[in-house]
Parts: C-alpha cells; structure tokens; sequence
C-alpha cells in the first residue's frame, strides 16, 4: 500500500472514531452538568480537571516513544527496536512513581491550602485528586504500548479503543444517574475504571502481536541517554502546557472561583471536541513523517509538512468559523442556560486550539530530528510567560477571558521562533516560504469568508432557523473558500487522484 493510501485510510479509522467520541462527548457533558450542578462541576473541573493536562503529558510521552519506534522502523534496525522499547518503560514508570511522589505532597498541600472548595465538599476533592493521579501513572506506564501500535500505523485498532471508552462513558452517565451515593465521588472513580480498562487493552495487543514490546530490563547507557535526554525535553512541553491550561485554570479559582472554572470547562470541551478534527488527522501523519526524515527523505517531509499545515488550519476552521460566529445560540440549545463568560471563553479558546496545532508538524521534524533541546527551551520557555502575566492582570482587576487574549498573543511568537528553529534543521523551509505559501492563503480565505458571511447575516431576519441557514452556509463558504484558496493546485489533484482511486477500488 502506498504511503498516501495509507495515510488516508488511517485518517478514515481516526475520523470515525472522532465522530462517535464527539457525539457521546456533548450528550454526556450535558447531563453530567445537570446531575453534579454548576458548583461541583466546577469543583471537578478546578481539581479532576488535571486529569485532562495530564492526558496531555501521556499523549507527549508516547510521542517520545513513538519519535524512536518510527525512527528505528524507518532505518530497519529491528534488533534495537527492542531494547529501546524496554528502555521507554523503564524510564517512563519511573517518571510516574516521581510525579506521583510529588502529587501526593506539594499536590496535596496545594489542594487543601490554596485551592478555592466549597464547604463540605473537601472530602470528595479528596478523592478527586487521588482518582487523577492513579489515572495518569496507569496512563504514563501504559504509553509506550500504546506508541508501538501508532508507530506500526495500526490506527484501526486505536480507533475501536476509543469507540470502547466512549461507550464506556456512556454507560458511566446512567450509573450515575442511578447511584444514590455522593456523585462527585462515584464520578471519579468510574473515570478511573474507564482508564484502566481502556490502557490493559493497548497492553494486551502490543504484548500478543509485538515481540518488540515484551519487557526485560536492559541496562545500555547510549540508549537511555538517548531515550532519557529526548523524553526530559519533551516532559518539559508537556509540562508548559499543564501551565498554560490547568495552571490558568487554578488561577481563574483563585480570583474567580468555581463558577468561572465551569465556563472554562464547558469551553474546554468544545476545544477539545473541535481540535480532534486535526488531531486525528496528524495521528495518521505523524508517523509516515518521522519515518521519511529518518529514512532521509527530506523532499517529501518538506512536501508533508506544507501539506499537514494547510490541512491542519482547514480541518479547524470550517468547523470553528461556524461555530464561533453562533456559538450563543449552540450553547443555549445544548446546556439550556449559558454561563457568565462561557461565550468568551469558547471563542477566544478555539482560537487559541488554531495557532497551537498550526505548530504540530514543526514539533514532529524537530522531534523527528532529534533537535528539541532548544526548541523545548526557547518555544514553552517563552510560552510560560503565559501564567505569570495572567496572574498579574487579575491581580490588577483584569475580567477572565484576558488570560485567553495573553495566550493568543503568546502563542502567535511563540509560532515565528518555532519557524526559525526549523529552518536551521530544515534549510528549505523558510519564514517567508511558510508565510507565502500558508499564511497568505489562510488570511486571504479568513477575509473572503467572513466579508460573505457578513453580507448573509445583514439580509437575514433573527430567527432560530435562520441562525441555522447561516451556520450551513459559513460551513460551506469555509470549505468552499479553503478549497480553492489555500490548497494549491497540485495539492488539489493530488487529493483528487487518491479520491478517484478509492472510488474505482470500491466499485
């Protein structure tokens, strides 16, 4: 199977697990909501919610595995496939008892002495917590696992993984529904169970169908110098990112409380649904990228790289375009009651989901090439800035939705070093390049569609049914606009031969 086939029928694995994850994600949140209450949701959020930045710190470490899986398949040398496998676990279960021991002290004594609880509900922010720790150990052990199967491009079996925790969810909703015992608690530990279940699958199959990913303890300092100085870097991002989110999240508790940490958490959820359209998408790439930069392919990564970023903006926004420019009416028919600054914070936070995954394929060359030291340094070093700014905006009266307008901006220099970094890995990708090529698209088709939607608006009356026809046609003019502006025309008849050829194989 060709290498663009196979890209493509990996993101089709990926697309319907994405559907189904989305559909169960908005109808449980919704009676999750109603069952909890605002206060307790938010207290899951302000607490529970690192479970979500710690899946983050999970998924980044399997990235890790993931770079050396690829790139010891991609050269062939199946025999260091093994020890480098072993390696990753070893240095990984470490890295879990440590954050652990960390958790269950400065953690805790955050928890009790700085967090923002209401009354009588410290003991179940107990159990919160103590459910999100022993979630993300069950996750940071199990993620080399899971690395191997997406490094051996096995995305199906990623994708019924996720059809089984959906279902899962689903299935925890209506016990939660039905337990007469304190919900906040029964929620947590069932989120626990789901992990568990879900992780032991990946771990089963690698185990059956991988030699490669069968433990032993091996001791070669190249490798885990290697594994050890790749993996600390990139707990680094990992960790800028914790701050970037559930440190804003904790500071918004501080200053506002649990009311504004439901607004973030609804927002969230949106962001994260919406984002999967592209990160479903770059799972599938990733790997074929890292394999070709190891396999010195440098004409095509540069090819895929352009590619991955243009697909990666028009996966985002012919969904976020819609959704921003109507998101007051989304929010009032899919919670009933919209929250103080939940319209602001929905859509500053999905454009802030825009600029951050713009940066996924420079991550995975640089990654690929082994080159993170100072990308880590410079980029989520200067990202951090992020937290400390937004705690002294509040600190001078500044409204919620400032932390997001600081995050943007961050993030928008953060993007032009990551480009000047790649350019001294990749030579022939250049700011001007990847602004020419990229950036002048996108802004163009941004300023064409929202100029029409504009004009759509103003003849159209204020109705629910017309707020409906204006969301089917920004949807169109996005993907029509996208299209024709910023895919090029090579792009386009690439896409349109692998489209073609999937058509002929079905009939």
């Amino acid at each position: 199977m060709s290498t663009s086939k196979r890209i493509a029928k990996n993101t089709m694995f990926m697309y319907m697990r994405m559907f189904l994850v989305m559909a169960v994600s908005l109808y449980t949140v919704r009676i999750i909501l109603r069952t909890l209450g605002v206060e307790d949701y938010g207290v899951y959020s302000a607490v529970g919610g690192i479970i979500s930045s710690l899946t983050f710190i999970t998924n980044v470490l399997a990235i890790a595995s993931q770079r050396f899986f690829s790139v010891e398949i991609g050269k062939g040398e199946k025999g260091k496939l093994k020890e480098t496998f072993c390696s990753m676990v070893t240095i990984y279960t470490i890295v879990g008892l440590l954050i652990i021991l960390f958790s269950e002290t400065v953690g805790l004594w955050f928890l009790n002495n700085k967090m923002t609880i209401p009354l009588g509900r410290e003991t179940a922010a107990f159990w919160i917590f103590q459910c999100t720790i022993f979630s993300f150990f069950i996750s940071v052990i199990t993620a080399p696992h899971q690395a191997m199967i997406i490094a051996r491009e096995k995305m199906n079996i990623y994708a019924y993984v996720g059809v089984l925790d959906v279902l899962l969810k689903l299935l925890l909703v209506y016990l939660l529904c039905t337990i007469d015992f304190d919900k906040l608690i029964v929620y947590s530990l069932l989120i626990l169970a789901v992990t568990i279940v879900c992780n032991s699958i990946y771990v089963l199959y690698s185990l059956i169908n991988y030699k490669d990913s069968r433990y032993h303890f091996v001791f070669q300092p190249s490798i885990y110098k290697d594994v050890f100085g790749f993996s600390s870097w990139t707990l680094f991002g990992s960790i800028t990112y914790m701050c970037n989110t559930q440190g804003i999240n904790l500071v918004l508790n501080i200053f506002f409380g649990p009311a504004v940490n439901a607004a973030y958490a609804i927002g969230n959820q949106i962001k994260t649904a919406i984002n999967s359209f592209s990160s479903n998408f770059y799972v599938a790439v990733r790997p074929v990228m890292m394999k070709s930069y190891a396999a010195e392919d440098f004409n095509y990564v540069e090819k895929l790289f352009y590619f991955s970023s243009k697909t990666i903006f028009i996966l985002l926004f012919v969904i976020i375009f819609p959704v921003a420019t109507h998101i007051k009416v989304i929010l009032s028919l899919w919670l009933g009651t919209v929250g103080e600054y939940m319209v602001e914070f929905v859509i500053l936070m999905l454009a802030y989901a825009i600029v951050l995954s713009m940066s996924d394929p420079i991550t995975t060359i640089m990654q690929a090439a082994n080159k993170i030291k100072h990308y880590y340094l410079y980029v989520d070093g200067f990202t951090l800035l992020t937290l400390p700014l937004s705690y002294i905006a509040f600190r001078f009266g500044a409204n919620p939705d400032f932390a997001f307008y600081i995050s943007i901006v961050i993030f928008v220099f953060a993007h032009i070093i990551r480009l000047y970094l790649l350019n001294k890995v990749i030579p022939s990708i250049t700011i001007f390049d990847y602004t020419k090529r990229v950036i002048s698209p996108i802004i163009l088709a941004m300023l064409f569609v929202m100029g029409l939607s504009y004009g759509i608006k103003r003849m159209m009356p204020e109705t629910l049914w017309s707020e409906g026809i204006t969301f089917c046609t920004d949807f169109v003019f996005a993907g029509v606009a996208s299209w024709l502006i910023i895919v090029d025309a090579s792009e386009r008849e690439s896409l349109k031969n692998l489209i073609m050829n999937k058509f002929r194989k079905k009939k």
